[in-house]
């Protein structure tokens, strides 16, 4: 606050408490949201109601040099479980460090009036912090999931990937599409179309989850304002480690 109190003469602090229950209050101007340090929910309120405002918002996000689980940690789990087992690899990588620490708590973040009769699509993501998609699926029932994985190549990536393979052996109807995390814009598309498919032309209601990366958080709370969307979910963890964070 002292940095930017000698740059900025007006400065606002809200409670993170206060954000949950009443969302995030934003003055009618343009309008920058820095998703680095904010949790979803705030980070989604921020942006929609942006984008409700004024029809556009500026999106700041820096990365961090590295993120949790590490893929040194990975590694070691993935060369001890030699068979691939894909269920005792998870439960390996749930003794790693992720940042985090369950049980999880569903919320939903959106007022909806969703005709609940319609069948339901969930449009989610895999990550290495496997266990916030798999408690989303274990919380709610849906007829097809719909799941966006990161490309191949890192062990961060492999983990996100068997992730979304077991969701989707416990649901009859599932499917992937491969895009970056860090990737707006297609993450937008790619959103836009399975809302074009799912609920336009076959009456489905979509959900979302906030499962995956800050910029997949972005792209939900965009679509959220031009499209209707039955319930965004956000998978609250019950801890946080703030070195890990």
């Amino acid at each position: 606050n002292e940095i930017t109190s000698g740059k900025v003469e007006d400065i606002k602090v809200v409670e993170y408490e206060h954000v949950l229950s009443e969302g995030l209050e934003l003055p009618n101007v343009p309008t920058l949201v820095d998703v680095t340090g904010l949790a979803k929910p705030a980070l989604f309120s921020g942006v929609r109601r942006a984008l409700q405002r004024k029809g556009r918002v500026w999106i700041c996000h820096t990365r961090a040099e590295q993120y949790y689980p590490l893929d040194v940690d990975i590694e070691k789990v993935l060369a001890a479980e030699k068979n691939r087992d894909h269920y005792q690899l998870l439960n390996s990588l749930s003794e790693i460090l992720t940042g985090e620490e369950g049980p999880y708590t569903i919320d939903g973040l959106l007022e909806s009036d969703a005709d609940e009769s319609r069948r339901r699509v969930l449009c989610t993501f895999a990550s290495a912090k496997h266990e916030r998609l798999l408690s989303l699926l274990d919380a709610r029932d849906y007829d097809r999931i719909e799941i966006i994985v990161p490309p191949r190549g890192t062990h961060r990536s492999e983990i996100a990937r068997i992730a979304a393979e077991i969701a989707g052996w416990n649901f009859r109807a599932s499917g992937t599409s491969e895009i970056r995390s860090d990737d707006l814009h297609g993450v937008i598309d790619e959103l836009m179309r399975q809302y074009l498919y799912w609920y336009v032309e076959r009456g489905y209601n979509i959900e979302f989850g906030l499962t995956g990366s800050k910029m997949q958080a972005v792209a939900c709370a965009a679509v959220s304002v031009e499209c209707k969307i039955a319930q965004c979910w956000y998978v609250r963890p019950k801890e946080f480690d703030p070195k890990r964070f």
